[in-house]
């Protein structure tokens, strides 16, 4: 009986310190809740830069659309009205690529939490922490994950003026162009021969 008791006593004892051997180290849970937090942050401003992109690709849409109506028209393209219309699309492509390397980076840093939370596995913190914020290797400094997004972040929030000042072009070509037709119809209605008026029967 007291046997029974001891190697029950040990058993327990043992699956304690299992248990607490299994914990990640404080320093790790301390990082994994910085990096969750920054991941969060980082997703809101993902979905503003979705909406972005959903809002360029409309606008180069209409804009893909009024040049080719503008080729139909004159049997060409307007050089002018072409080449603002392909400067939006690299803006639209670039912004494009940037969104996809910052959701890239969300992923990356989203896939060490688990690592320092895992008590089970020897994950050397100081190496995940490298990859997150960044370090030295050989006297040269590298960014991490969190430098990285930060970056890309701020490149993203320039693309609205970008495409902002790139419409003002568009748009002030597009009412010059507007003022030209214009033009040439009252010409053409003034060089027209004006019937003449009948006359009267007495």
């Amino acid at each position: 009986m007291r046997t029974t008791y001891l190697s029950g006593f040990l058993l327990a004892c043992l699956c304690a310190g299992v248990l607490v051997s299994c914990q990640p180290p404080a320093e790790n849970k301390t990082l994994a809740s910085e990096i969750e937090q920054f991941v969060s942050a980082l997703e809101q401003d993902i979905a503003k830069f979705d909406g972005n992109q959903t809002y360029l690709n409309s606008e180069q849409k209409t804009y893909n659309e009024k040049n080719a109506a503008l080729k139909k028209k004159l049997g060409k393209n307007d050089s002018v009205y072409n080449a603002l219309t392909k400067a939006h699309q690299k803006l639209v492509d670039e912004h494009e690529n940037k969104l996809a390397a910052l959701k890239d980076l969300a992923e990356a840093s989203k896939q060490l939490i688990p690592k320092l939370l895992d008590g089970s596995f020897a994950f050397d913190r100081r190496l995940i922490e490298e990859d997150f914020k960044g370090g030295t290797h050989e006297g040269k400094t590298f960014d991490g994950f969190k430098q990285k997004a930060e970056k890309l972040r701020e490149e993203l929030n320039a693309f609205m003026p970008r495409h902002e000042a790139l419409d003002a072009q568009i748009k002030l070509y597009e009412q010059k162009l507007d003022s030209l037709e214009r033009a040439s119809q009252v010409a053409e209605t003034a060089s027209s021969p004006q019937r003449p008026k009948p006359r009267r029967a007495k």
